[in-house]
């Protein structure tokens, strides 16, 4: 009986751009970029849904916000100079006599000092009174045979709205970094199942990891950190010098060019290392 070998078969390659897609996932992954590019359209979608989920339901909160104060401003009575004036006669009055009664009863010497003590009161009294039917005419409400219901907004600066719409958006981002880490480890596939990898020449290769050299220089590359891992310890003090003096020297112009020098530097060495062009001191390509 003859024996039957199981070979599998040989992986499938894509014949996207392995470099485009990596940088559409580290520049634009949040909006599903890399995604749409490799013809997964469902998941670029919701990608691109929880990165808008944030800024969406900020905009309805302050727009339900602004329609509530519309609405108040609408139902708000308008009271008018001599009806306040009306108001107060009416509750001085009514103290002044309270008050003089019960002087009458008692010494006459002390009227004076007493009415006068009096007066303050009822001002103050008669103050708080109106600013209480003012607060409670400005809120819109409903009045229903089971209770009363009023509508006064959303609070959209607290902290439990706050950590509400920021959750997606912490969940799109984790979910960006782990397709870039798996584009990076040769392990993410485009829609017909077709592997994305890296082509170079073994000859040119050197011994530094493309994957520790790209995330260095990502997420740290204002420090330098990325050429000193490859030593180019002269260049890479260098930069994070310019990245010291754009934040010590106070804003201003001269600060906006440090930025804009450390920027375009970051930005270029990314870009040589994602297409490959990127090399070590001893002058190896970092590709592997």
């Amino acid at each position: 009986m003859d024996e039957q070998i199981n070979e599998e078969p040989p992986p499938f390659y894509s014949q996207k751009n392995y470099s485009v897609t990596l940088l559409l996932a580290m520049w634009i992954g949040i909006f599903g970029a890399h995604r749409f590019y490799l013809g997964r359209w469902r998941s670029g979608c919701c990608i691109l849904l929880l990165a808008l989920t944030a800024p969406i339901i900020t905009l309805l909160g302050e727009w339900v916000n602004s329609f509530a104060s519309t609405e108040t401003a609408h139902r708000t009575p308008v009271v008018h100079i001599q009806d306040e004036a009306h108001l107060f006669a009416q509750v001085n009055t009514s103290k002044k006599d309270f008050v003089l009664n019960r002087d009458t009863a008692k010494h006459v010497t002390k009227k004076n000092k007493r009415t006068t003590l009096s007066n303050r009161q009822s001002n103050k009294t008669s103050e708080r009174y109106v600013a209480q039917k003012r607060e409670e005419s400005s809120l819109p409400s409903l009045n229903l045979n089971t209770g009363s219901y009023s509508f006064t907004g959303i609070n959209t600066s607290g902290t439990f709205f706050t950590v509400f719409i920021w959750i997606p958006m912490l969940a799109c981002v984790i979910w960006v970094f782990m397709d870039v880490l798996n584009i990076l480890s040769q392990k993410f596939k485009d829609v017909n199942d077709g592997l994305l990898v890296r082509k170079f020449d073994e000859e040119l290769a050197g011994h530094m990891s493309f994957k520790a050299t790209l995330l260095l220089a990502w997420l740290l590359g204002m420090f330098g950190i990325h050429r000193f891992y490859t030593g180019h310890y002269f260049t890479g003090a260098g930069l994070c010098l310019l990245f010291l003096l754009s934040n010590a020297t106070g804003g201003g112009f001269i600060a906006g060019l440090f930025t804009i020098a450390y920027f375009i530097w970051i930005t270029t060495d990314i870009i040589r290392i994602v297409f490959l062009r990127f090399k070590d001191a001893d002058g190896w390509l970092v590709v592997r």
